[in-house]
């Protein structure tokens, strides 16, 4: 005898009776292959959108660290050139800038303090992993007023494609 809307002989339990509404006699239960496909469809879609947050939250960490990494390095120069402000002429040299860049190489300035605070700031930005910046200290003698020196101290870097930079000033007192 062949199951039919009126009998359930697959369940002895519900024989005689109709089938539950929304079931038909025969069918099994389960998913079916589009069913399964739009799971793993959804399922890419937001994988995709978690690992595309995770490198923009990876590329905001390295520009915050470079960020911090600079203003470290900015402060510590402006620290040295005030502890031998007697001999800041040492600093700025012929081209009127205290330049140190390991892209560009070593060539510590002339004079022995100066030729000292290069070596530790070069250094700092090698064990900083800043080997592509720049960091210039210009001296501008005289101001804001005669007799005392303003020091601007800038690092810039590429980040991207785009250069980034953090700078810091201070004043030194006259010699």
């Amino acid at each position: 005898m062949k199951p039919n809307a009126s009998t359930n002989e697959r369940n002895p339990r519900r024989k005689g009776r109709p089938p539950l509404p929304g079931r038909t006699v025969g069918r099994r239960g389960g998913f079916t292959l589009i069913e399964l496909l739009v799971a793993v469809v959804v399922l890419a879609v937001g994988i995709l959108g978690v690992s595309g947050m995770q490198v923009a939250s990876l590329s905001s960490s390295l520009l915050s660290r470079n960020y911090g990494s600079c203003s470290s390095l900015v402060s510590d120069a402006l620290d040295r050139i005030y502890a031998n402000h007697e001999n800041f002429a040492d600093y700025v040299g012929a081209g009127g800038a205290f330049v140190v860049s390991p892209e560009d190489g070593y060539s510590a300035p002339g004079g022995v303090a100066a030729a000292a605070d290069y070596d530790a700031l070069y250094n700092a930005m090698v064990n900083m992993e800043f080997q592509k910046a720049t960091l210039t200290v210009t001296i501008v003698a005289d101001t804001p007023v005669t007799g005392v020196n303003a020091v601007v101290a800038t690092i810039t870097w590429d980040h991207k494609g785009g250069m980034q930079q953090c700078s810091a000033q201070s004043v030194m007192p006259p010699r």
